[in-house]
């Protein structure tokens, strides 16, 4: 009986023994993740402590940079509003008839000051006749001295027609026909160079009177049925270039420019004057 409990007595030493040593093993365990938490966040609490002064940098200079990125996206968006300014602007001039590289159209009094800056002076001052507002400009074109009649609507004002009126001679002197032709002509040619063929031609006297008698002027001022232009018949409008006579010895060269937009608001404005 001794023996046995003797026997026992050990074995549960032992046990004891082996309970100990695995609860050592445990805590030691344990203090090692302890150990390894406490090494991470004094590794992490190191790193942060390296970066607070970069991001603390990044802080200051943020404002700035920030201020720099509104900059360029003002500019941006600046450029692009100008961009798209221009692009709507020459559309819209694109849909219109020019005359000297300015396109026909805008307020009457805006039209003028265009003509101006071309050299163009003001010989008579703003006129009103059947519902056309027409201002008279004196000026070159091409190497013609001339005078312009800028014609406007009554109502908006809006432009829609430019006629050039070429003077070979002053009004009360006597021109020749050679001398008006040739100009009719180089004129005539010219627009052949910039618009193509003519839509149509009309060169005719009607009897008894025929080019070439000295009384070229004569049939064009009496007889309804003796024309001399030409006409060009354009997607933005139309170009009339002709001979017309001032009395039976005289005459001089007149070029219309019709915008067709425009042409197309003088007439409704009109209509509804009615």
């Amino acid at each position: 009986m001794l023996q046995m409990n003797n026997s026992s007595n050990v074995i549960e030493v032992e046990a004891i023994k082996k309970n100990d040593a695995s609860q050592k093993n445990l805590t030691s365990r344990f203090d090692k993740v302890l150990n390894n938490k406490c090494l991470r966040n004094r590794q992490r609490n190191k790193s942060k402590m390296l970066v607070k002064p970069l991001e603390s940098e990044k802080l200051k200079l943020y404002p700035t940079r920030f201020r720099v990125n509104r900059i360029k996206k003002a500019f941006v968006i600046l450029v692009v509003t100008m961009l798209v300014d221009l692009c709507e602007c020459y559309a819209q001039n694109q849909e219109h008839l020019a005359f000297m590289g300015v396109p026909i159209n805008g307020e009457l009094s805006a039209f003028v000051k265009q003509m101006n800056k071309l050299g163009f002076t003001i010989t008579s001052g703003e006129t009103y006749l059947r519902g056309i507002r027409t201002v008279e400009m004196s000026g070159n074109f091409h190497e013609n001295k001339c005078v312009i009649a800028i014609s406007s609507t009554a109502l908006t004002r809006t432009v829609f027609l430019v006629s050039v009126n070429i003077f070979e001679k002053k009004i009360w002197e006597t021109s020749k026909w050679k001398e008006v032709k040739n100009t009719y002509s180089k004129y005539k040619y010219r627009c052949q160079e910039k618009y193509g063929t003519p839509t149509e031609v009309t060169e005719i006297f009607s009897s008894p009177y025929k080019e070439g008698d000295g009384n070229e002027f004569k049939a064009l001022r009496e007889y309804k049925d003796s024309w001399y232009d030409t006409s060009w018949s354009l997607n933005l409008g139309e170009v009339i270039i002709e001979v017309l006579p001032f009395d039976n010895s005289g005459g001089w060269v007149r070029i219309h420019y019709f915008d067709k937009i425009n042409k197309k608001i003088k007439d409704k404005e009109k209509q509804d004057a009615i």
